[in-house]
């Protein structure tokens, strides 16, 4: 599905709806009129940002997106702005911190207008604390306090819940919906060899419907849940979480630069990964040489050469011949390393 409209949206809810031109006009008994475009492109940046939304920001009973990243904030009232037409003046801003007075607590008000390139009004004075964990600068909360804006995303949220449940959004869609999830609640570990693990922390109510999006990637069966976390371990996991973001030109942590760069770096720089990369591309650019010429091309023994052709890269690679006298090893890359191939240059794109 490409797009929705916002009748379609709004049609079991009590609010009144006045179509205008290209919009539609929002509105509630003693309630001011909130106008939205009629018609809603599901794009992948528009699906990133309703879903990094749906795993750190709130629709109960106001709009409100906490987190302790600016970069993050940013890409809310980007998207929100281009997509709903809700400008960055609609919103207020509240600085979290675990501290309320000093000059720290001012530093930090002043900090976070300048970040999001707020006015001095759209602050609440009184910093709120908070037992969550904050960077230096305290955690923000960007916050629409008029209940017309709260109803329609979380009538929209729950429409494309729906669309997700019922398999309507194709692997596109999904991968960037997945994205969002993973710039709010994902985390990219890396360690001495590279990329460990990532991890999707949830609530244990939100596991089923994260996993009903995994399914439909065809990537559940690599991840292993712990306690509402949703986890993917070793390499050859990791490097099918990465092809299919890869494959689907859309950068994983896309908004999260340093989970990005945790993920993407701790990858490329992964042992594994890197001396794949080596062999593979020396294979491509000599298709169909013998195993002591990419012994020595690599700077390998030919016997070390052989284990690794015949062994780690099998999946990688054609190889004919089988050694015998008179049939030299024939090394050709298969349809498989083709692809590794282009999902590591794609992710050097990225990093």
């Amino acid at each position: 599905m490409e797009s929705v409209n916002v009748t379609d949206i709004l049609m079991n809810s009590n609010l009144a709806l006045e179509k205008n031109n290209a919009n539609i006009v929002v509105s509630k008994h003693r309630r001011i009129s909130v106008c939205f475009p009629a018609c809603i492109n599901l794009e992948t940046d528009l699906l990133r940002a309703l879903y990094l939304f749906w795993g750190d920001g709130s629709y109960i009973k106001k709009i409100h997106f906490t987190n302790k990243e600016p970069e993050l904030h940013l890409y809310i009232l980007e998207m929100f702005e281009r997509y709903f037409s809700i400008a960055r003046n609609t919103w207020r801003l509240r600085v979290l911190y675990n501290e309320c007075e000093g000059d720290q607590a001012e530093k930090i008000k002043i900090e976070w207008l300048k970040q999001l390139n707020f006015e001095q009004h759209q602050l609440y004075p009184k910093i709120a604390i908070t037992g969550f964990k904050c960077n230096e600068n305290g955690n923000g909360r960007i916050i629409i306090d008029k209940l017309t804006y709260c109803d329609f995303l979380r009538h929209l949220i729950s429409y494309v819940n729906s669309l997700i449940e019922n398999k309507e959004l194709n692997e596109n869609q999904l991968v960037a919906v997945l994205d969002g999830i993973l710039n709010a609640e994902g985390s990219a570990h890396i360690d001495s060899i590279g990329l460990h693990k990532i991890v999707i922390t949830l609530h244990e109510k939100e596991v089923k419907f994260v996993r009903n999006i995994l399914s439909q990637l065809n990537i559940d069966d690599i991840f292993v849940e712990r306690q509402g976390k949703l986890t993917v371990m070793g390499w050859r996991n990791l490097y099918k979480f990465v092809k299919l973001f890869a494959i689907s030109d859309l950068c994983p942590f896309s908004v999260h630069n340093k989970r990005k760069s945790n993920a993407i770096n701790g990858f490329l720089n992964h042992k594994r990964t890197g001396a794949l990369y080596n062999y593979l591309s020396i294979i491509e650019e000599n298709e169909g040489l013998a195993l002591r010429q990419l012994a020595r091309i690599a700077k390998r023994d030919p016997a070390s050469a052989q284990v690794v052709v015949l062994e780690r890269l099998k999946e990688f690679t054609n190889v004919s011949g089988g050694g015998i006298p008179g049939k030299r090893y024939k090394i050709l890359l298969s349809d498989e390393g083709r692809e590794f191939l282009q999902v590591i240059r794609k992710l050097k794109e990225w990093r």
